[in-house]
Parts: C-alpha cells; sequence; structure tokens
C-alpha cells in the first residue's frame, strides 16, 4: 500500500504521547491507591476504639465505697479487644499506641475513653511517617 507523505511524519506520535502521559497517568493511580489505604487505616483505627470503649463500658468493675474502680483486668481486656479488631491491617498494636482513660485503680465516675495513636507509614518509598488519632467515649453502663 501506498503511503502519502503526510503519514510518515505521524508514525512515533503516539508512542511519544504515551510516553508524555504514562508517567501522570502512574501518579494518580499510586495516588488513588494510597488515600484509598489511609482511609481504610483510619475506618479500622476508629472501629477497633469502638469496640475498646464498648468493652470498657459494659466491664464487671469492683466498688469502693459504691464506685467502680478501673481494674488491670477490665485494661487488657480492651487492649486485647481493641489490637484484636485491628488485625485486619496485619499491623499489631503496641500497648504504648492504645491509651485508656480513666488512669488504672482510678475511679470510673464518667464516660470511658479508649484511644489510639498509629504512626501510619505509607506505601510511598519516601521515608515520612504521620501519626493517626483516633477515639470513642461511651457511658459506663454499670455504675451504681
Amino acid at each position: 500500500m501506498r503511503r502519502f507523505a503526510f503519514q510518515a511524519e505521524e508514525d512515533g506520535a503516539a508512542v511519544v504521547e504515551f510516553a508524555l502521559v504514562l508517567p501522570i497517568l502512574l501518579l494518580m493511580i499510586w495516588g488513588i491507591i494510597e488515600i484509598g489505604r489511609a482511609f481504610y487505616t483510619v475506618n479500622i483505627a476508629a472501629s477497633s476504639v469502638r469496640e475498646g470503649a464498648r468493652l470498657g463500658s459494659t466491664c464487671r468493675l469492683p466498688l469502693t465505697n459504691g464506685v467502680p474502680h478501673m481494674t488491670g483486668a477490665c485494661r487488657d481486656s480492651i487492649r486485647a479487644s481493641v489490637s484484636r479488631s485491628f488485625k485486619p491491617l496485619g499491623d499489631t498494636l503496641r500497648t504504648s499506641d492504645i491509651t485508656i482513660s480513666p488512669a488504672p485503680s482510678g475511679a470510673v465516675t464518667g464516660p470511658i475513653t479508649v484511644g489510639i495513636d498509629y504512626p501510619y507509614v505509607p506505601l510511598t518509598p519516601l521515608d515520612w511517617t504521620f501519626t493517626m488519632t483516633r477515639s470513642a467515649t461511651f457511658r459506663f453502663e454499670r455504675g451504681p
């Protein structure tokens, strides 16, 4: 088949255009994946602290002068519940990442708050992390 002169000049144009667009396209896809993973992590963290606070609000605590006091067993079960709920991410939480209020052996006169400070590490091969903080507060249901 005979080629016209104007067709001969456009043979490599599609390859050049694709080479120019490909890095931008890959960067956009990588960003979508990274943002989706970050949102998933935030949702799992929020669900985990909610589970821990729900469990903590129903713990059977000993009474001292008619006021319930937080025990180590209740705190351990809250930490275990939060860690178990956090498992879909494949990471394990350190006990220092989980905060529980009121303090150990403290009187439970108000709500119970469970929080997570999770160091999120993106998939991007850059050396940066940031801390995702989530907390949940539930009313103590077994009060006097």
